[in-house]
């Protein structure tokens, strides 16, 4: 698999954060909430790109987060 497959939520957060500004700019500053999601989504893909601790997080920048939550989400599921 290429970079560009593992890091495509990444690269679609920086894509996503770079329209919502413009579109904020152009169309309606409203916009700009979408920004601050995306700029979160995006600041946490380049620490989980360039961090060296966890080698998941590294590999699959914000993807692997969301695997964590499914990991421990069954035990609130059962009760």
């Amino acid at each position: 698999m290429s970079v560009f497959g593992r890091c495509s939520v990444w690269l679609l957060s920086a894509l996503l954060l770079f329209l919502s500004l413009w579109s904020g700019f152009a169309v309606s500053v409203h916009f700009y909430w979408a920004a601050v999601v995306f700029g979160a989504l995006f600041l946490l893909g380049t620490y989980d790109f360039f961090q060296l601790r966890h080698t998941l997080w590294r590999n699959y920048p914000i993807i692997a987060h969301f695997r964590w939550l499914l990991e421990d989400l069954p035990p609130y599921l059962r009760q």
